[in-house]
């Protein structure tokens, strides 16, 4: 799962979603060829985590029947692996069924939304921008007490337990469960193209300036024509960790501010205009990178990075596998340090919510828990992926790791989780409200040159305030 590079769905289209860690990311650890050749277990092996001492304590659930499971699209192999991977809960679970149904992003939160109004409620469901208003109209199971009676789950020394901080869309309960791995954004380079210009790599130590001053001399020019770009905004686009990565790089605070009577976004921090200009002066001002016209021409195979027409690219976890694919030498480091003298990125999950609704409860609880502890569940999944993160059951990152352990930087993958925050917005209106007003005039006018950083800003204050 996670990581989730984009990515799940069409990969500009990730730009208009907003879901829980992400998922950009594009988080799905998992691979058909893994699923297909992966051993059967029995029923009990396989829903034993490979601390099987501690699981030996949690009472057994009440396991069979079916589970509906529905999530959006994340490009075809990882859609056969996510069918695949119930299939080997079914073997392994002799009288379970497990429904897979996978929508394009399109369609989900609309079809999701007609189901639970019919009162036909998937199960599992993967969470979007409706989380927080599921939450407040009952329709979400709360996952604390199940956590915190689990001997694996609960113990921060075999788990990474904040990963459940990404599933508190209230701020307080554990309302969705994080499978697999976790991922963040890193910063991806053609090393042949740096070669060729002598350009040094990027490091961990580069800042914003140093990004931008490797661009200028990345980017080439033939008769008034940019034939190579410095750098492309990749997934900076994103709302869910893209810009906010340099905004709080260089000082920026919590951008949703639940202060007040109503939450609003903060953006009136002097960080979050300048990350704004920033991206826009990399088109216009400084001409570094291609215009959203530009990158859509590109589309077909991806983008300009993987296109070999661009250098450099800050993108998600989910795109290092078709990023190695596409590019011969493939390098990667952490996002710049800004003013604060840290790299600060995303984190990202795939937050899966069960129904309240649900006859099966103890059953979908069994299917996703099995997958983030249990080694023959998960492992060959990670393996046969391209899964750029850290393993939710820290027993697992050594195999997580095997995916990006032979490209240069490849570290990055973890590294990038050293300081992060949780970006993404949950409130009961947030989804209207990014998709009606923010997402318009976010890539139709300022990522177009047609308004500055500071009038988006005093437009974002006046048509969203007291509306989230």
């Amino acid at each position: 799962m996670n990581g989730f590079n984009n990515q799940k769905m069409n990969y500009l289209s990730k730009f208009r979603k907003q879901f829980g860690l992400i998922s950009v990311l594009s988080l799905w650890v998992i691979g058909i060829s893994a699923c297909s050749s992966s051993n059967s277990t029995t029923e009990e092996s396989a829903s034993e985590p490979s601390a099987s001492a501690a699981a030996e304590t949690v009472e057994a659930p009440k396991i069979g029947g079916t589970v509906d499971f529905l999530t959006w699209q994340a490009g075809a192999s990882v859609d056969a692996g996510i069918k695949a991977t119930a299939k080997l809960y079914e073997k392994s679970h002799p009288g379970t069924t497990i429904n897979v149904t996978i929508l394009p992003w399109e369609q989900y939160e609309q079809k999701l939304q007609l189901a639970i109004t019919g009162g036909k409620t998937p199960d599992i469901f993967q969470a979007a921008s409706t989380a927080l208003r599921l939450v407040e109209s009952g329709k979400v199971l709360r996952l604390d007490d199940y956590i915190a009676k689990d001997p694996v789950l609960s113990d921060a020394n075999q788990t990474r337990t904040t990963a459940f901080d990404l599933a508190k869309f209230d701020g307080e309960h554990i309302d969705a469960f994080p499978l697999g791995t976790l991922c963040g954004m890193q910063l991806f380079f053609n090393q042949d193209l740096f070669d060729k210009a002598g350009v040094a790599y990027p490091t961990s130590s580069w800042t914003w300036d140093d990004f931008l001053a490797a661009a200028q001399k990345l980017t080439v020019t033939k008769n008034g024509k940019t034939v190579q770009w410095g750098t492309t905004l990749g997934y900076l686009r994103g709302w869910d960790g893209g810009w906010q990565s340099i905004a709080a790089s260089n000082g920026m605070t919590k951008l949703l501010d639940k202060s007040g009577a109503t939450p609003r976004l903060s953006v009136d921090q002097p960080s979050v205009a300048n990350a704004w200009q920033f991206m826009q002066d990399l088109i216009y001002k400084y001409k570094v990178a291609p215009t959203l016209a530009n990158e859509e021409v590109f589309k077909q195979s991806g983008n300009s990075f993987q296109s070999g027409k661009t250098a450099m690219i800050a993108d998600g976890c989910w795109q290092m596998g078709p990023y190695d694919n596409a590019i011969k030498n493939l390098g990667m480091t952490t996002l710049p340090v800004g003013s604060s003298g840290q790299s600060v990125g995303p984190v990202w999950g795939n937050n899966m919510i069960i129904s309240s609704d649900s006859d099966n409860k103890d059953t979908a609880w069994d299917f996703l828990r099995w997958w983030t502890v249990t080694k023959d569940a998960m492992v060959p999944f990670a393996q046969a992926s391209a899964s750029c993160g850290s393993a939710i059951v820290k027993e697992f990152d050594q195999f997580v790791s095997t995916p990006w352990a032979n490209i240069p930087g490849g570290n990055a993958c973890a590294d990038s989780l050293n300081n992060v925050q949780n970006f993404s917005i949950y409130t009961p209106n947030w989804g209207e409200v990014y998709g009606k007003t923010i997402d318009p005039a976010w890539n139709t006018q300022l990522l177009t040159g047609k308004i500055s950083a500071a009038d988006l800003v005093q437009m974002i204050a006046k048509e969203t305030d007291g509306k989230l």
